[in-house]
């Protein structure tokens, strides 16, 4: 059965006036005593009962006293070893620092540094335990996130395929309204329709940033590459932003540049991160504000075209710049103090950049609007033979 008591030494010292005097030294200071004469006996009693600090002399009637170090090293890992002893040559002392005993003492000792070094030890040994027992603690912890966020992730998923399917039919029947299904319709009729078309076509973008995110994940998303304009990609991405762009009295202005070749891209994901950048921008951006899109060649990487979108919003904290493409981060509105947006667009717009092998990152200032960047490599014909599919 072994101790309960977390100041347990052993003293392995065959020599019976040598062992009592170290034995009185410690008694009666909260510490439990257990002694040994031979090395068979120490590895004997430690198979029953937890030491925290073991005393020994380098001569044992039967093995020496590296020995018994060693094989205690390899039981007792944490545990300190001091040595006491009256025949100590140099090559059994640095062979015994070797090991890792924790100090080393010759007879005659002065008490008093026995005493010293005795407590420095359990010192020592529960400064480990109790590191030990912590990194233990923190790995159940991060288990335990671990499960959180994947059992969180899946019901984001299954919530967003859930809710896809009914959504589209929504969104379905009010494009049929609008195509006059029903028979003509009012002006403010429209008006109404198209502003739940628009909510319709934002819960579905979020639907499908959701799930592609969990693709991204698992590691199940692919890419169909091809040489694309990114002109067209970019201006299909405003066609459907455009409305509420002039419903805010937001100008938008585009700048491509005369040199620009095909990119290597996949065009229905780059255009989902035009819009989801384009709606950031959107939802921060006063009215009468601008929004500035520029597309040029990158001149330090000529294999890469560089867009930026820059707006004349209110603009990032300096300390919010790299957070904000992580999942679920949002930003406080200035105003209302509330948090905006779900926190997934941008992450969504930075998994597929990366997919790309290109680059996104934000450029901001407080009061001076931001800037959001992002490269994607130029078609090649000789490195991009025909349509790749990458799977990550």
């Amino acid at each position: 059965m072994r101790s309960k008591f977390s100041n347990n030494i052993l003293i392995v010292i065959p020599d019976k006036e040598n062992r009592e005097k170290v034995k009185q030294l410690i008694d009666g200071r909260n510490y439990i005593i257990f002694e040994t004469e031979t090395g068979q006996e120490t590895l004997e009693l430690i198979k029953e009962q937890d030491i925290q600090l073991v005393i020994t002399d380098t001569v044992l009637p039967d093995t020496t006293g590296i020995t018994l170090i060693t094989s205690l090293k390899q039981r007792l890992n944490q545990t300190p070893i001091i040595v006491l002893t009256s025949e100590a040559d140099l090559e059994t002392t640095l062979e015994a620092i070797r090991l890792g005993v924790f100090d080393f003492l010759l007879y005659p000792y002065e008490d008093k540094i026995l005493l010293r070094v005795i407590k420095r030890a359990l010192t020592v040994y529960h400064s480990r335990q109790a590191r030990k027992q912590y990194l233990q603690a923190l790995e159940i912890m991060n288990k335990e996130l671990i499960k959180m966020e994947r059992a969180k992730k899946e019901y984001l998923s299954l919530l967003a395929h859930d809710l896809k399917n009914p959504l589209t039919g929504v969104s379905g029947s009010i494009e049929s309204l609008l195509n006059g299904y029903l028979g003509k319709m009012t002006g403010e009729q429209k008006d109404l329709l198209e502003v739940c078309t628009r909510s319709c076509h934002f819960l579905l973008r979020l639907i499908e940033d959701t799930l592609d995110l969990s693709k991204f994940e698992a590691g199940r998303i692919r890419l169909y590459q091809e040489p694309l304009s990114i002109n067209e990609v970019i201006n299909r991405g405003i066609q459907g932003l455009k409305s509420l762009a002039n419903l805010r009295q937001i100008h938008l202005k585009t700048t491509f540049s005369e040199d620009l070749q095909s990119a290597w891209i996949d065009g229905n994901f780059i255009e989902r991160v035009i819009i989801n950048l384009l709606s950031n921008t959107l939802k921060f951006t006063p009215s009468q504000g601008n929004i500035h899109i520029n597309v040029q060649v990158v001149s330090e990487n000529p294999n890469f075209i560089c867009v930026s979108i820059k707006d004349t919003g209110p603009g990032i904290p300096e300390n919010e710049l790299e957070k904000i493409f992580h999942q679920f981060y949002r930003i406080e509105d200035e105003k209302t103090r509330k948090l905006i947006g779900t926190g997934l667009g941008l992450s969504f717009c930075r998994e597929v950049i990366e997919l790309h092998r290109g680059e996104i990152w934000v450029e901001s200032k407080l009061g001076q609007g931001s800037t959001f960047y992002f490269t994607i490599p130029i078609y090649n014909k000789q490195k991009h033979m025909r349509p790749k599919f990458t799977i990550e």
